[in-house]
Parts: structure tokens; sequence; C-alpha cells
């Protein structure tokens, strides 16, 4: 089970948002998506979410600044995306992890379920706070 946590999956394919928003839905989620890297932190300031599930589509400025603020623990990112450099930079970023692009959504719940195991919702802790 996910606790109601507030997920905001950035990527620049329409139809992957629609995708992963159904999927993060049926399981109890709030979903918010952003079809593009440019603004992708001003919304993370905006909207406060708990977890980002961010494509490799961030790049420059936008990804150094939100890497900044998971550095500091204001916010929990997990990478997604179909690129191997995505997954390598998720071996050294200050992120949950990794999870490749699939069209198997049990297999992208399996793996989204056991990087935010322990994260508790900022609507229940104030802050963004592992149990």
């Amino acid at each position: 089970m996910v606790p109601s946590l507030k997920i905001l999956v950035v990527d620049d394919s329409h139809v992957h948002l629609v995708v992963v928003r159904a999927w993060l839905e049926s399981v109890g989620c709030e979903v918010l998506t952003h079809a593009s890297s440019l603004g992708a932190a001003s919304m993370v300031f905006r909207e406060k979410p708990d977890v980002v599930l961010l494509d490799s589509v961030a790049c420059g400025d936008e990804l150094q600044e939100l890497l900044g603020q998971a550095s500091s623990g204001e916010l929990q990112i997990i990478f997604h995306s179909a690129s191997e450099s995505s997954a390598e930079l998720a071996r050294t970023a200050p992120c949950l992890g990794f999870i490749r692009k699939t069209n198997d959504g049990d297999d992208f719940l399996g793996r989204f379920r056991s990087l935010v195991d322990g994260i508790r919702p900022r609507s229940l802790s104030g802050d963004p706070a592992l149990a």
C-alpha cells in the first residue's frame, strides 16, 4: 500500500504523463504533471510534492536546482527514464533511485512502492520526512 503521497511527474511525453498518472492514482496517490523541465523547480516550490518522478528531460539549471533541494533533504526524487545516462545519474545523485520506463503497470508500481516505502506525506508531517 502506498500512502496518499503527492507526486509530481515531469516528462516531455504526454502519453507517458497520462499513463503514469493513471497508475499512481490507482494506488491512491495525488498526481500532478508537468510536461517540461522548464518551470519544474518553480512547480516543486509552489506545490510541495512528496516525490518528484523525473524523466531525464530535466537538464541544466533546472536539474541542478532540483538536485540541490534533494541534497538538502527538501525533496525526494525518483529518476524515471529509458535513458541509461539517467540510470547512471541516479547511482550518484541524491535521489531515492531509478525506475526504467516500462509498459507494465504492475512492474512500475512494484518498483515505485519499494522506493517510497517509509516516506510520510507532507500533509501528515508538515515536512518531507522519512518515517
